[in-house]
């Protein structure tokens, strides 16, 4: 193995005005255990026209409880 890789290193350089080399950002998936709960809930609701947004601590259930303005009450 130690041979391969002295091979690659030393026809690296050889070429080096042919190649481009590019970088890129990965982000892995990572296994989450299934009791593990989200850190808040991103809530879209729409209030007399008006799409609203909140990000809420608790899960918001089948309605969001809001005052006169449309903004949700906590």
């Amino acid at each position: 193995m130690e041979e391969l890789a002295a091979s690659i290193g030393s026809n690296m350089g050889r070429n080096a005005n042919s190649q481009q080399t590019t970088t890129q950002d990965v982000r892995r998936c990572e296994n989450v255990p299934s009791q593990a709960r989200p850190q808040y809930w991103e809530v879209s609701y729409d209030f007399r026209g008006q799409e609203n947004h909140v990000q809420m601590t608790a899960p918001p259930g089948p309605t969001v409880t809001v005052n006169e303005r449309g903004e949700p009450r906590r």
